[in-house]
């Protein structure tokens, strides 16, 4: 299995969390990775997000430029606090899934992916950064990582 963990894009402050919305440079911020990412010209299978506003406009764009909407899902147990567990039952349901994409929050991402590539310090998610990695199974230390894409 392929996973791409997303960080969302630069949002407004000030609010709760729940209504932070993505700000312009945010906007363009997710609009730019979602260009790369579709230069790759790799398949995705379905693409997972929190349901927390700047998250949900994240993968919106993404799910737009890749012409994925149909494969878009939210899911209230990637908010922020996702644990290891959380992400390991919701792919679950998704089993059959190869290539995924997860947009989320740190220090989430973070934890699960070093998790995942066996390493002892949380990976550093700047906003609108993706890290891709292939894992044979859900595993601490499974993951190879393939790419990881800084924001401009």
């Amino acid at each position: 299995m392929v996973l791409t963990f997303i960080r969302h894009g630069i949002a407004g402050a000030n609010i709760s969390e729940e209504l932070r919305a993505l700000t312009a440079e945010g906007r363009q911020q997710i609009e730019r990775l979602s260009l790369q990412l579709q230069k790759k010209d790799e398949p995705v299978d379905l693409i997972l997000s929190s349901p927390l506003l700047r998250t949900q406009q994240t993968a919106e764009i993404i799910a737009n430029v890749l012409e994925a909407k149909d494969r878009l899902v939210l899911d209230p147990r990637l908010a922020c606090g996702c644990h290891w567990s959380d992400l390991q039952s919701v792919l679950q349901e998704y089993r059959n899934a190869q290539t995924i994409f997860i947009v989320g929050h740190m220090p989430d991402l973070g934890v699960i992916a070093s998790e995942l590539l066996g390493l002892s310090q949380s990976v550093e998610f700047k906003k609108g950064s993706a890290l891709k990695l292939k894992t044979p199974f859900f595993r601490a230390g499974a993951g190879t990582l393939l790419s990881f894409i800084h924001p401009e």
